[in-house]
């Protein structure tokens, strides 16, 4: 077993806490080795084998007794307190162990009790226990009280006395989709993160579920990615048991329940199931624990408690019951596309005038955008189609709808089954669009060149004009903005109307006008695109408000993006709301609501995990890792660094942010070498490279700055020209106030301080009343760092303690501390602590600081924007007014006393 005290997680006694099974065992060791320290009793909520799994392996290597008791029915007055006294010795059960403290007079210190099932106990044995295990009466006994989670017997006395231990109740959470990865590892059964989360969403992630399925489901099912999974055994009869138990009406609520589609409106259900007295049907049935009731504004739900119980529900109806059920339903259900949806369920063989019904309302639902619904039926459509190539193009459009509403893990699943359906222009345009979403550029490139070349436009428009909606996609991925253009309005040439293709291709063709230099043109044509439905609306406003966010609308492109966060189930893409949490996170640390920004971007990066959709992962990470560079949080700006970064693409929208992503920690950490790395690639395009659009990727100032810091001023200048003139003719004002960064400290750096002076005043005007707090303090940090080194202490001072404000109020640690050792350099704030203080100039106490710390001349060069000899010139004074001759006499020297800590400086 590992060490349990290395991975002991703190455990603060205050409020319930979340524990899994590994961690769970080392938390419940440190508790039972506290012995007489800990008196409070340890409650385990949890289903029965989540609570069971850590408690064992923490008994199994606990060196003290241990007793197990299970209470009877609560009815039975003193149940727990003689089962304690059989447990522990003291039967027969009479006068003299009615008192809990005489039932552990004999125990022994680091005796742990554990109660199963304690919500059976009576309230009265359950608080003579707690208040003994609390007092000092308690030789060092551990009591611990197991509490299935949502138990449906309890008495609201011990309910309340239990839910007044909540400082010291532990919560098992469910098995992970790791977790469940490891529990197939270890029987030999290679299970894929994908099947793994839908077998963790099966079972609710029931650890004995879990183990159960893993060992009950033919081995080789496991590599096809099932998808319906059966209800274990133990869940299966326990159901069996229950409904063969029950009444005709509750049953038969139930069961339909089970056939329709979860949650259920209860007005549905009964309208299906028919029930003469429906209130006490529902009554049973929800006592029974097979059916779940929820209350909303708009309606009362039903649902089974867990897909395995709905499984196990429908595998006990039969096939003949069920039809019933459903083609009841496909007569009562008032959508239409229910109805279509039970008539096909309860249809078994090819049925050609249903199949048409079906595709007919798959095209409808597309017209709507309702993309995982169009995915649905028309797969329902292909299961009742007989002809092979119908069935064959109906699989194909309902893989091209999955993509559509961002599904790619379905997408791929259902493309894995079908295998290799005939070439064709459909085929290659599906697969192409595939590829697209996968971030697989060169695979996009060749399938969508062969549709485009294979198609004939005047017989199929239709396809045509798809096949450039997808190169529409294509193109902006691989960031050719001009070509997002041409083929959106090859697109629209192609075919009329306000259908699916054409809107997208409208959606889209704002966003190539404004990254080809256009954002007005872009705006304007956003502006235009009125009267859309709401899916379609999704679109378009997303579009719209990243090109705010070029243009520096920035309150506008906010609203827009906040508003494209959501998507339904059926209806709208995922692939548009991922757009909007990537583009909303970067808005959200521009403005300074880190918190907020790093909570999209999860949000986003969890939306890709269940669709599959890594090419946003670069995108979503760029922010997370920047935000927590600037926190100090190296380790984890590495770890989301890494993320970002170990996809390989050659399409631009997934490089340009990784690159950014590592500029942007590279420069936190003063790594000016690692920004000019980064983004090396960008500074040798051509000026007139979409890459360089003011607004959309912005590497420019950064990259300058860098050049700046590293001391190669020429080409800093030479790019910074090009750059501020492309971002005037853009009329860009963001763009030039970044820009006024690196340009001030280059004129700084020559000596032209009343030049730099300006530059940072006007890039400070050009954001004035933006929130752009970001920018902000950039701007005023590299304003106060070149007055400092001008000898313009008092101006400094100012600037300097104006970028600590604005930092500190980010969380910006990484910049706060900056800020102090300029301004200590600058002699404005108090040095003390350190041995010889006296002897030493504020920019020799810096630069000793830092050299301990162990950095070398050149790190300490870029920390407070000296060059590295002056460094070592400032190294070689303080060798000589110390009397010492290396770094490490320095060290031993520069202490801060009583912290242990090297070059500590306060202001």
């Amino acid at each position: 077993m590992r060490d349990a005290a290395s991975a002991r997680p703190a455990y603060d006694g205050r409020v319930s806490r979340l524990i899994g099974r590994d961690d769970g065992v080392a938390v419940l060791l440190d508790l039972f080795q506290q012995g007489a320290h800990r008196r409070a009793p340890t409650v385990l909520v949890g289903a029965r084998s989540e609570v069971l799994s850590p408690l064992h392996g923490a008994l199994a290597v606990h060196r003290g007794e241990v007793v197990r008791v299970r209470p009877g029915p609560h009815s039975e007055s003193g149940d727990l307190r003689r089962a304690l006294a059989e447990a522990m010795g003291a039967s027969p059960y009479g006068p003299t162990a009615e008192r809990v403290a005489q039932i552990f007079r004999g125990g022994a210190p680091g005796t742990v009790v554990v109660v199963d099932d304690v919500v059976r106990a009576d309230a009265e044995s359950l608080r003579a226990l707690i208040e003994f295990t609390t007092s000092v009466a308690n030789p060092g006994v551990h009591v611990v009280l197991l509490r299935e989670r949502n138990a449906r017997d309890a008495a609201s006395d011990v309910t309340a006395l239990l839910d007044g231990l909540a400082g010291t109740t532990l919560v098992v959470r469910p098995v992970s989709d790791a977790e469940a990865v490891r529990f197939a590892a270890d029987l030999d059964i290679v299970l894929d993160r994908r099947t793994a989360a839908r077998l963790v969403e099966h079972t609710a992630g029931e650890e004995r579920a879990v183990i159960d399925l893993l060992l009950e489901v033919p081995r080789m099912l496991w590599t096809a990615a099932p998808r319906n999974l059966p209800a274990p055994h133990y869940v299966a009869a326990h159901v069996t048991r229950s409904l063969d138990a029950m009444s005709s009406g509750p049953r038969a609520l139930i069961e339909t329940i089970a056939a329709l589609a979860q949650p259920v409106d209860t007005a549905d259900a009964l309208k299906v199931a028919a029930l003469d007295e429906p209130l006490g049907a529902f009554d049973e049935a929800c006592r029974s624990g097979l059916l779940v009731v929820v209350e909303t504004d708009t309606a009362t739900l039903a649902m089974s408690p867990n897909p395995m119980v709905r499984r196990a529900v429908l595998d006990h109806m039969g096939l003949r019951r069920r039809s019933q059920l459903h083609r009841r339903a496909a007569l009562v259900l008032a959508s239409a596309n229910d109805r279509l949806r039970h008539r096909a369920a309860a249809t078994i063989a090819p049925d050609a005038g249903l199949a048409g019904d079906l595709d007919a309302a798959a095209g409808a639902s597309s017209c709507e955008d309702n993309w995982a619904e169009t995915a649905e039926l028309l797969g329902m459509s292909a299961r009742l189609t007989d002809d092979a190539d119908l069935k064959a193009n109906r699989r194909l459009r309902a893989i091209d709808a999955l993509v559509a509403a961002g599904d790619t893990l379905a997408a791929g699943d259902l493309i894995a089954q079908v295998g290799r359906i005939g070439e064709s222009p459909l085929h290659d345009a599906v697969l192409g669009y595939f590829a697209v979403v996968k971030g697989s550029s060169s695979e996009a490139d060749a399938r969508l060149a062969r549709a485009w070349r294979d198609v004939d436009a005047d017989a199929d428009p239709a396809l045509a004009a798809m096949i450039c909606q997808r190169y529409v996609l294509h193109a902006l991925f691989s960031w050719r903005p001009q070509d997002v253009v041409v083929w959106a309005d090859r697109a629209l040439d192609l075919v009329a109307g306000d259908g699916p293709v054409a809107t997208e291709a409208r959606a889209i063709r704002g966003l190539g006008l404004g990254a080809s230099g256009l954002i007005d043109a872009g705006l304007d044509a956003y502006d235009r695109l009125s009267g859309l439905h709401e899916a379609q609306g999704h679109r378009t406003v997303m579009g719209r408000g990243w090109l705010c966010l070029a243009a520096g609308r920035v309150d506008e492109a906010k609203t827009a993006l906040l508003s494209s966060l959501p998507t339904h189930a059926s209806a709208g893409s995922l692939r548009i709301s991922l757009w909007a949490h990537a583009w909303l996170a970067r808005v959200l640390f521009l403005t300074g609501e880190w918190e907020n920004a790093i909570d999209t971007a999860r949000r986003g990066l969890e939306i890709v995990h269940q669709s599959g959709m890594t090419f946003f992962i670069p995108l979503l990470e760029w922010t997370v890792s920047q935000i927590l560079a600037l926190r100090g949080e190296d380790e984890r700006a590495a770890e989301s660094l890494q993320r970002g970064s170990s996809l390989s693409s050659d399409y631009r929208v997934m490089q340009l942010p990784s690159a950014l992503a590592r500029a942007s920690v590279a420069e936190a950490s003063a790594d000016y070498r690692g920004v000019l790395r980064a983004l090396k690639p960008l500074a040798e395009q051509d000026i007139r490279d979409p890459v360089n659009e003011p607004g959309f990727w912005p590497w420019a100032d950064v990259y300058a700055n860098a050049l700046v810091m590293e001391g190669e001023l020429d080409r800093a200048e030479h790019l910074l020209r090009r750059h501020e003139s492309l971002a005037r003719e853009r009329d860009s004002a963001v763009a030039l106030a970044r820009l006024a960064v690196p340009h001030g400290r280059l004129l700084a750096a020559r000596g032209r301080m009343d030049e730099a002076r300006e530059v940072f005043e006007k890039g400070l005007d050009r954001i004035e009343g933006l929130p752009l707090e970001f920018d902000r303090a950039r701007l005023w940090f590299a304003y106060g760092q070149s007055l400092r080194r001008a000898g313009k202490r008092r101006e400094a001072d100012a600037a300097l303690l104006t970028a600590r404000q604005l930092f500190a109020r980010l969380g910006a640690t990484r910049y706060v501390e900056r800020c102090d050792r300029e301004i200590a350099a600058a002699g404005i704030g108090t040095q003390r602590g350190v041995p010889d203080a006296v002897e030493l100039t504020a920019q020799e106490l810096v630069v000793a600081g830092l050299v301990v710390r162990g950095k070398t001349n050149r790190e300490v060069a870029a920390e407070i924007f000296l060059s590295a000899k002056t460094v070592q010139y400032h190294l070689t004074r303080i060798y000589a007014k110390l009397g010492i001759r290396s770094r490490g006499e320095l060290a031993a020297r520069f202490r801060a006393p009583g912290t242990g800590s090297d070059g500590d400086i306060e202001d």
